[in-house]
């Protein structure tokens, strides 16, 4: 595992239980980098998943240069899943730690993202991304092309929490 994982496990399944009631709190929003640092959680109504459930992503650093995420998915079933990535902008696809899928991650202009590369097994696949309504909103639009066809999801995080100093 990539050092900015070993150990989260915990961490993360505290922070994804405390998402909801972090959501009520309002937080500074200090942009640094493209994606402001912080924790955000799935807004379910007004997103369209290709796995369905609840989902808290971290991002963990964001300078512009380097980027790197951790997301936390509990299922439908209740499974819990983590992944992260860690790498820099506009490099070469680099695999997700924890999913079957390699991603190149590039910033189109500021408070947007555009991620391309393959999800193993499913196919190639395109992601688009844009910091909204002042820092609040993160929102992605994505499509995946394999032996369905194209699957499209869309992906509405709402900023519910800076990073935990430490």
């Amino acid at each position: 595992m990539k050092p900015i994982v070993r150990g989260l496990a915990g961490l993360l399944a505290a922070l994804f239980a405390a998402a909801p009631s972090l959501a009520a709190e309002p937080h500074e929003i200090v942009p640094q980098g493209i994606v402001p640092e912080g924790l955000w959680v799935l807004d379910t109504h007004r997103s369209k998943e290709l796995q369905p459930g609840r989902q808290t992503l971290w991002i963990v650093k964001d300078d512009g240069r380097d980027l790197a995420w951790v997301s936390v998915l509990r299922d439908n079933s209740g499974h819990i899943h983590l992944a992260s990535y860690e790498g820099v902008y506009g490099a070469a696809a680099t695999a997700v730690v924890g999913a079957p899928m390699r991603t190149k991650i590039s910033s189109p202009g500021p408070g947007r993202l555009h991620n391309e590369g393959e999800m193993i097994g499913v196919g190639p696949y395109e992601e688009n991304c844009a910091v909204q309504d002042g820092g609040k909103a993160f929102v992605c639009d994505g499509e995946v092309q394999g032996a369905k066809g194209a699957q499209r999801w869309h992906d509405h995080f709402v900023f519910t929490a800076p990073s935990p100093k430490g």
